[in-house]
C-alpha cells in the first residue's frame, strides 16, 4: 500500500511540474523556424497537456483509486466535448474539423486539449498552495512577455523579427496585437485581484513590488495597443472585483474603518480608465505602430449562420463542423463585400469565439458552450459569496512562521483574482475570435478556479460495494482545515472512488491502461505530425530553389505520413503542375520528352484527383486541380472538359469570387487558341465547322467574364480578358459601342472606365483611352492596371514625368513586380517604358493576364 501511495505521489508530482512548466511557457514560448511560432506552440502545448494526462492516469493506475473534483462544471465540459465531437464527425471533412483546420483553436483537437487541461489542473493541484504557485508562475512569466511587448512597441524593434523567427516587426507569440491585448487584459485582472487583496499586506515587500510592476506592465501594453475589446474586458473585471472587494470589506470592516479602502478606489480608477480608453479613438502615444485588424461583423457572421441553417435541421443542430467557418464565408458571403477592399479576404473566423461556434458547431454545440459558461459562472459566484474570509483565524495561527510569505493557501484571495480574470475571458469569448493562447488561458483559469473552490478536507469515499458520504478529519494533505460547507448541487466536491473488489480493480485497470495507451498514441501522432510538417517545409524550400524532383520526394513523404492532410497534398499537386510546365518548356527547346511528359502528367492528375476526394467542399482544391488541366489544354485532347468541370465545382462552392471566373475564362481562351490553330490547318467545310465552334466557344467565354464582372464590377483582369476575347471575335468596334452604352448607364463605374479605356488603347485611340483611364484612377486611386496603361500613354505622348509618377505609385502598391521596376529604370534613363520588355514579351494589351496583380487594389 505504501509503495502504491509513493508511486501515485511520484506520478502526480511529475504532472504538477509539467503544469508549472506549461504555465511558464504559455506567455513567452516559441520555436524557431522551420516550425514557426503558431505550429511550434500548438504542438508543444498539446504534447505537454497529453503528457500530464498520461502521468495523471498512471497515478490513478498505481493507486487503485480515482480522486477528482466534482461539480456541474463536469457535466458542462462533457456535454461540450460530446457536441463538438458529434459536429466534427458529421462534418463534410472530419479530418479537417478534428486536426487540419486552418485555425488551430477552432479544431476539435484543440478544444479537447483545453478541456483536458482544465480537468488536469482541477484534479492534480490538490493543495491550495499549489494553485497559488501556478497563479504566480503565470503572472511573472506573462510580466516578462509584457515587458518585451512594451519594448517592441516603444522602440519599434521586435526580438522575434531580429532573430529571423517572424516576418515583420509586429508579430508576437499570440498572433495579433489585439489578441495579445485581450490576453493582457485577462492577466491584468488576475494580477490586480492579487495585488489589491487584503492578504497582500502581509507579504514581503519585494513580492508586492513585483506584482505591482507586473500590473503596471500589463496596463502599459493595454494603453499602447488600445484595443477597445480589451478595455471592455478590463471594465467588466474591474467592476466585478470592486463588487467582490466591497462585499468582503463590509463583512470584515472593523468599527470606525472607512467604507472605501485603497483596493476599492483602485478598482474604481481602473474602471474609469477603461471607460475613457473605450471612448478614445486614437493612439495615446504617437509613433506606436499597431497594424489594423479586420474581422467579420456580428451581422455578417449571423447572416452566414442564417444561410447555413437553410440547408436543413442537421446543419441547424450540428453546424458545418469545427474549423470550417472559412468555407462558409466563401460560400455564403454577401456579394456587396466584393465592392470593398476585403473582396478577396477569406475570414476563417466570425466576429467572436461564441458567434463562430453557432454556424460551425450548430445550436447544440453553441448551447453546450453557453451551458459550460453558465455552470462556471454560477459555481464560482456561489463559492465566492459563501467562502470564508481571506485570512481565517486557524490559518493565521498555523502560519505564524510564514507571515511575510504570500498566503498561497488562501482560497478566497485566489478565487477572487481568478474570477476577475474569468470575467475578462468571458467578455473576450463573446467579443473577439479565439486564439490558441486565449483558449488555453480560458481553460487554465477555469481549472484553477475549480481547484481553489473545492473544500479543504471534504471527501466522499465511494466504494465499489456501497456509497458512504462523510467529512474527513483534518489532515496535512488538506491544509489542516475542517470543512463545514454544506454539500449542494452547485458545490465543488472532492470525491474518491476506491476499487476494492477484484472485478472493479480489473475493469478500472483496463480503462486506465487504455487511456494511458491512448495518450501515448496521441503523443506519437504528434511526433508524426512534426515529421510531416518538416517534410513539407523541406519540400517548399526545394521547390523555391528549383529542385522540383526533390520537392516532390519530400512532399510525397509528408503525404505518406499524414494522408489526410490536404495542405501537403495541395502543395504536392502544385509542384507537380510546375514540373509539367518545366517539361513543356524543355519540349519547346527541342528535347524529346514525350514519355516523361506522359509520366509527369499521369502522376499529377492522380494526385489532383486524390486532393479533391479528400475535401471536395473546398473550392481552392478544385482550382488547383483545374490549373493542372488548364496547363495541358493545348496538348491533351479532352483536358478542356476536365478543366471546365473543375472550375464549375469551384464556382459552386465559392460563387462570389471573380478570380475563379477569370481563371475559367482563361482556360477557355487556351482552348480557343487550340481551335484556331486547328482551323488554320483545315480547309473547306471542315474549316467552316471549326471556325463556327471557335466563335461559339468565344461567346461562352464572354459570358464567363461577364459573370466575373457581375460579382465585382471593377475587377480589372475580367475586363482585360473580355477585351482580349472581343479582339479574337474580330468585332472591336461593336465591343467599344457596347461598353460606351454601359458607360452611359453607369458613368461612375470604374470597371467600365477601365474596359473602355483598354478597348480605345487597343484601337490606338490614345486620347480617348487616356481620358477613360484618368477617370478610372480618379474614382479608385489604387487601380493599378488603369495606372499602368495610363503611364504607357503618358510615355507615348512624351510626358515622361507623369509616366514616372504613375509607375512609382504602382510600385508602392506592387513592390514585387519586376516589370514595373524595369519600366521605372527605362523612364529614368529617357528610354521608352517598354524598352527591352516588348519584345520579347507580348504587348500588354495582347497578353492573357493583366499586367499588375489585382490583389494590389
Amino acid at each position: 500500500m505504501l509503495t502504491s501511495i509513493l508511486s501515485q505521489e511520484r506520478f502526480t508530482y511529475a504532472a504538477k511540474m509539467i503544469l508549472y512548466v506549461f504555465v511558464a511557457l504559455v506567455p513567452v514560448f516559441f520555436l524557431p523556424r522551420p516550425f514557426g511560432i503558431d505550429f511550434g506552440r500548438e504542438m508543444t502545448f498539446g504534447m505537454l497537456i497529453m503528457l500530464a494526462f498520461v502521468l495523471w492516469m498512471l497515478s490513478i493506475l498505481s493507486a487503485g483509486e480515482i480522486r477528482w473534483r466534482h461539480s456541474p462544471i463536469v457535466y458542462g465540459a462533457g456535454l461540450l466535448a460530446i457536441m463538438y465531437a458529434a459536429s466534427a464527425l458529421l462534418s463534410p471533412a472530419p479530418w479537417v474539423s478534428v486536426f487540419f483546420g486552418d485555425v488551430a483553436p477552432e479544431r476539435l483537437s484543440s478544444v479537447v486539449a483545453g478541456l483536458l487541461l482544465m480537468l488536469i489542473v482541477a484534479n492534480v493541484l490538490y493543495r491550495r498552495e499549489e494553485g497559488g504557485t501556478l497563479l504566480f508562475v503565470l503572472i511573472f512569466s506573462a510580466a516578462l512577455s509584457a515587458a518585451l511587448t512594451a519594448f517592441q512597441l516603444l522602440a519599434g524593434v521586435s526580438l522575434l523579427y531580429a532573430i529571423g523567427v517572424a516576418d515583420n516587426a509586429t508579430v508576437n507569440v499570440v498572433g495579433t496585437l489585439n489578441g495579445l491585448a485581450l490576453v493582457y487584459a485577462v492577466l491584468f485582472a488576475v494580477t490586480a485581484g492579487v495585488v489589491f487583496s487584503s492578504a497582500a499586506a502581509g507579504w514581503r515587500a519585494w513580492i508586492r513590488w513585483a506584482l505591482r510592476a507586473a500590473t503596471f506592465l500589463f496596463l502599459l501594453d493595454l494603453v499602447l495597443i488600445n484595443f477597445r475589446t480589451s478595455w471592455i474586458a478590463v471594465l467588466g473585471a474591474s467592476v466585478v472585483l470592486f463588487g467582490l472587494f466591497l462585499v468582503d470589506g463590509m463583512a470584515e470592516r472593523p468599527a470606525g474603518m472607512p467604507h472605501f479602502q485603497v483596493r476599492h478606489w483602485a478598482m474604481a480608477c481602473f474602471a474609469i480608465l477603461a471607460i475613457v480608453m473605450i471612448m478614445f479613438q486614437g493612439r495615446p502615444i504617437p509613433g506606436v505602430a499597431v497594424p489594423a485588424e479586420v474581422a467579420p461583423s456580428l451581422n455578417a457572421t449571423l447572416a452566414i449562420t442564417s444561410e447555413l441553417f437553410k440547408q436543413g435541421p442537421m446543419k441547424v443542430f450540428f453546424g458545418s463542423g469545427p474549423g470550417t467557418f472559412g468555407l462558409l464565408w466563401v460560400q455564403y458571403k454577401d456579394p456587396a463585400i466584393n465592392q470593398t477592399i476585403f473582396w478577396g479576404t477569406r475570414f476563417n473566423q466570425g466576429q467572436s469565439w461564441a458567434s463562430t461556434l453557432l454556424p460551425t458547431a450548430g445550436v447544440l454545440g453553441a448551447g453546450a458552450f453557453v451551458l459550460l459558461m453558465l455552470s462556471l459562472l454560477i459555481t464560482f459566484l456561489r463559492m465566492l459569496f459563501g467562502a470564508t474570509r481571506e485570512v481565517p483565524d486557524q490559518v493565521a495561527e498555523a502560519d505564524d512562521e510564514s507571515a511575510d510569505q504570500p498566503r498561497l493557501a488562501d482560497n478566497s484571495m485566489l478565487a477572487r483574482a481568478l474570477f476577475g480574470g474569468f470575467v475578462a475571458l468571458l467578455i473576450g469569448a463573446f467579443l473577439y475570435p479565439v486564439t490558441l493562447t486565449f483558449l488555453l488561458l480560458f481553460f487554465l483559469v477555469a481549472g484553477a478556479m475549480i481547484a481553489v473552490s473545492a473544500p479543504a478536507v471534504r471527501t466522499d469515499r465511494v466504494q465499489t460495494s456501497e456509497i458512504v458520504s462523510e467529512y474527513s478529519p483534518a489532515s496535512p494533505e488538506h491544509d489542516g482545515e475542517n470543512a463545514e460547507n454544506p454539500e449542494g448541487f452547485w458545490s465543488v466536491k472532492n470525491r474518491t472512488i476506491r476499487f476494492d473488489a477484484p472485478w472493479s480493480i480489473f475493469v478500472s485497470s483496463l480503462v486506465a491502461i487504455f487511456l494511458v495507451a491512448f495518450g501515448a498514441a496521441v503523443l506519437w501522432g504528434g511526433v508524426n505530425h512534426i515529421r510531416a510538417v518538416l517534410a513539407v517545409e523541406r519540400g517548399v524550400v526545394a521547390a523555391n530553389a528549383g529542385d522540383l524532383d526533390g520537392a516532390i520526394a519530400h512532399l510525397t513523404r509528408a503525404y505518406e505520413i499524414e494522408p489526410q492532410d490536404t495542405r501537403s497534398m495541395s502543395i504536392l499537386v502544385q509542384v507537380r503542375t510546375e514540373k509539367v510546365r518545366q517539361v513543356l518548356q524543355r519540349a519547346v527547346g527541342g528535347e524529346n520528352v514525350q514519355q516523361e511528359f506522359q509520366t509527369v502528367v499521369s502522376d499529377a492528375v492522380r494526385d489532383a484527383q486524390r486532393l479533391t476526394d479528400m475535401y471536395p467542399q473546398e473550392p481552392n482544391l478544385w482550382r488547383v486541380r483545374a490549373a493542372l488541366y488548364e496547363l495541358v489544354i493545348p496538348y491533351i485532347q479532352g483536358s478542356e472538359r476536365f478543366a471546365t468541370e473543375a472550375y464549375q465545382k469551384a464556382v459552386e462552392r465559392e460563387p462570389a469570387n471573380p478570380e475563379i471566373y477569370v481563371q475559367w475564362g482563361r482556360a477557355g481562351l487556351a482552348f480557343a487558341d487550340r481551335i484556331a490553330a486547328a482551323a488554320n490547318q483545315a480547309q473547306g467545310k471542315d474549316k467552316e465547322d471549326i471556325l463556327k465552334a471557335y466563335t461559339e466557344n468565344l461567346n461562352q467565354i464572354v459570358q464567363i467574364f461577364q459573370r466575373a464582372i457581375q460579382v465585382k464590377q471593377d475587377f480589372a483582369p475580367a475586363h482585360f480578358l473580355l477585351a482580349q476575347t472581343a479582339l479574337r471575335l474580330g468585332n472591336l468596334d461593336a465591343a467599344i459601342q457596347s461598353v460606351e452604352n454601359a458607360k452611359a448607364a453607369a458613368p461612375f463605374d470604374t470597371g467600365v472606365a477601365f474596359q473602355l479605356g483598354l478597348l480605345y488603347y487597343q484601337k490606338n485611340d490614345l486620347g480617348r483611352a487616356r481620358a477613360e483611364f484618368e477617370r478610372a484612377v480618379s474614382t479608385n486611386e489604387n487601380y493599378s492596371n488603369a495606372r499602368y496603361f495610363l503611364g504607357l500613354i503618358y510615355d507615348r505622348q512624351s510626358e515622361k514625368q507623369k509616366a514616372m509618377d504613375q509607375f512609382m505609385r504602382i510600385e508602392k502598391l506592387n513592390p514585387d513586380n519586376a516589370e514595373v521596376k524595369r519600366i521605372l529604370v527605362n523612364l529614368a534613363a529617357g528610354k521608352p517604358a517598354l524598352d527591352g520588355i516588348v519584345p520579347p514579351a507580348s504587348p500588354p494589351e495582347k497578353r492573357k493576364d493583366a499586367p499588375v496583380g489585382e490583389q494590389s487594389q
